[in-house]
Order: C-alpha cells, then structure tokens, then sequence
C-alpha cells in the first residue's frame, strides 16, 4: 500500500509539472486594459506603441461629450498624462516617451519629465522614438505654410529635407538610426514617395507597379520597410521593401497593414481577419486566436511590440476593451527532459510495484485509478 501511494505521489508530481507547461503553451495571453469609458460599442480607444516590458501608450476618449487623454498603461494600472503629452506616439525600451506636448511641439516624456525637442516656435511632433534616445517626426514652416521630416538627437532638431516637394515626415526609425518616412517629389501635393534616410541621404523608394503614390509606416532592425501603396481609384494596398527589392503584400493583407516590429512581424488585416506575418514567411491568424481562448472578437489591431505583443481592441457581449494579446512562453527544451526524466522514473516505480505485488491487482488501486486520481489533483492546483 505505500509503495502504492508512492507511486500515485510520483503520478501526480509529473503530471502537475506537465499540465501547467501545457496550459502555457497556448498562443497568446490576454490582459485587459481596465479602462473605463462611456462608449457602448467601442472601446474609446487606441493604442499607439509597445515595448519590451509591456508599457503601453495610447490614447482615450471617455465618451461623446467627454474630454480624452493620452495613457501610459503599465503593471494593471493606466495613468493619463495629457498635462504632460497631448499625443503619445511611441515608447522605447527604457520607457522614455515620444509625442507632442500640450502646446504643440514635439517632445519627450521619462520620469515625469517632459523636455520640449523644439524650441523656434513652430509647430511639430515626435513620432517614434529608438533605444538610443533618437526621436523623429515632422515641424511645420507656417510662413511658407510646409512640413518638413526631422530628427531630434542630443538636443539638436535636424530638417531632413525632401525628395524635390514641399512637405516631407518622417515616420520611424530603428537602433541603427535608419529613418523612413514620406515626401511629395514634385509639385503634385496629393503624390508622396516612401523614402529611407540613411548616412545623410534620402533615398526615394518609389511606388509599387499600378500605384500613384506610396508611404513608409515602419522599419525593422534589418533595414526593412513596411509600407502602404495607393492606387488610381484610391484603394491601398500594402508593400515591403529590402535592400532594393520590393515585395507585394496585398495578396496576405487584402485590407492593410497596422505596424511592424523591430524582428520584421508584420501585423495587418485581411478578408480572413486580422494577421501576423513574420519573416519565415508564418502567418497567424489573431482573429481565430481570440476567437477560439475567449470566445470574444477581434475588432480592432493597433500596434505590435518587438517582444510579439500585440495591441488591439476585443469585444464581447458586455462591450469592448483595449487589450494585450501576450504571447504565451515556450517551454524550455530542458523542462521537456525534466518532465521526460521524471515519467521515466514513474514508469521504474510502476513496474517495480507491480513485481512486488505480481501484478497490476494485488494492493488494491490499478494504474489507470492511481492515474485519475493524479490527473485530478494535478488540475485542481491550476
């Protein structure tokens, strides 16, 4: 009987190791933004950037006859920080923010201390922000009323010039201080061309065949740039461009493109729902992901972190939420050998019990019994 009881022991230690490494090895985890609004059927909502320790920047409106505000959400708690950032578009990894200050010049937020990046007074706003502290956006020149692309390093706010038009933005850049962005290329004030900033240069990227026009909405690491194309009659429809070659997205994405993350996963909309494509050329369908862990929608997609975090919008039948889509962790390959190590010993006691019992019948409870009773136990502690 003790021998019996050992064995059922050695049963259940397994099996609790083994079903709380199965139960995270479902997809995405989700935590929802607990903010309350007015709206009905709408969150309110948006979530501008993500970064590696899941701090959240974003926007919300409290309802129609309701002031909003810009939020950094973090740790289950959102503070609303509008007296310090109007518009946050972008946090780093150190959780320095970037975005525009209440009085409509770009700036920066870390600490609780917001510095101005210019200072000429013109308007202008920071629209991404990279681990070095780099920030990009756009400053308008009211006298000849145009925009200019610019870079804030160090103190210093650097026009960036055009490919040849009036108005030029730059949109993101990454650690190793590339820049992309858009710019009109002539006097045609509704034709821009993506461009990519680097070494001092600005390299026109053009437009993908069929389309008039074409904007840089994100760049990984590697240099490569996600992108939207505009046609004749006005669809968009979405493009990446690397190391001089330019690949067509419209046949994943039928819809659009969202964002894209530091390790090149691109996450947009297509007929199917919403999606994450990454560059092995996977594709997850988030749409179903939600569908199937919460029985909930997915409505809406805003952002993805380099860490696979995804920023979106969820609705079920008590209204809509902001929320973050976490990716599950993966298990170790070292727990596998730990879990596979330890069957094997419950195997040895198995057989060992049943010698000294001669066979499966002799003190009282069967394997299969022993093995309900663990199975219970193990999942009554998840």
């Amino acid at each position: 009987m003790k021998l019996a009881k050992c064995v059922a022991r050695a049963h259940a230690a397994a099996l609790a190791l083994l079903l709380p490494a199965l139960a995270q090895a479902g997809t995405y985890t989700f935590n929802y933004l607990n903010i309350m609004t007015e709206w009905q059927y709408s969150s309110g909502g948006t979530i501008s950037a993500i970064n590696n320790s899941n701090q959240v920047t974003g926007y919300v409106s409290f309802g129609p006859e309701l002031p909003g505000s810009s939020f950094l959400y973090q740790q289950h708690w959102a503070t609303y920080l509008s007296s310090q950032l109007a518009n946050i578009h972008d946090i780093n990894n150190a959780g320095v923010m970037a975005g525009t200050a209440p009085g409509g010049v770009a700036a920066l937020l870390a600490n609780g201390q917001t510095t101005t990046l210019l200072n000429d007074g013109r308007s202008s706003t920071a629209l991404a922000i990279n681990n070095h502290g780099v920030a990009v956006g756009y400053a308008m020149n009211t006298d000849v009323f145009s925009y200019r692309a610019m870079v804030y390093s160090n103190g210093t706010a650097t026009e960036l010039g055009t490919l040849g038009g009036r108005d030029s933005f730059a949109t993101d850049i990454n650690d190793a201080g590339v820049i992309v962005g858009n710019s009109h290329v002539d006097e045609n004030y509704f034709a821009t061309h993506a461009f990519i900033y680097e070494n001092g240069v600005m390299t026109d990227l053009g437009v993908p065949a069929g389309a008039t026009s074409s904007a840089a909405l994100s760049v990984s690491e590697d240099g490569s740039v996600l992108g939207r194309a505009y046609l004749p009659n006005g669809t968009a429809k979405s493009f990446l461009y690397h190391d001089g070659v330019t690949t067509d997205l419209s046949g994943i994405f039928t819809r659009t493109v969202a964002d894209m993350n530091g390790s090149g996963t691109i996450l947009g909309e297509s007929n199917e729902g919403f999606l994450l494509y990454n560059k092995q050329g996977q594709v997850v369908n988030l749409s179903l992901e939600v569908a199937q862990s919460t029985g909930s929608t997915l409505s809406q997609v805003f952002a993805i972190g380099d860490n696979g975090t995804v920023g979106a919008e969820i609705c079920g039948d008590l209204g809509c939420t902001l929320a973050l889509m976490i990716p599950s962790p993966v298990p170790e390959p070292e727990t596998y050998g730990m879990l596979l190590a330890g069957l094997g010993v419950v195997g040895w006691m198995g057989r060992r019990r049943a010698s000294a019992t001669g066979g499966s019948g002799g003190s009282g409870d069967s394997d299969a019994a022993i093995a309900r009773r663990a199975t219970t136990s193990s999942s009554n502690r998840i």
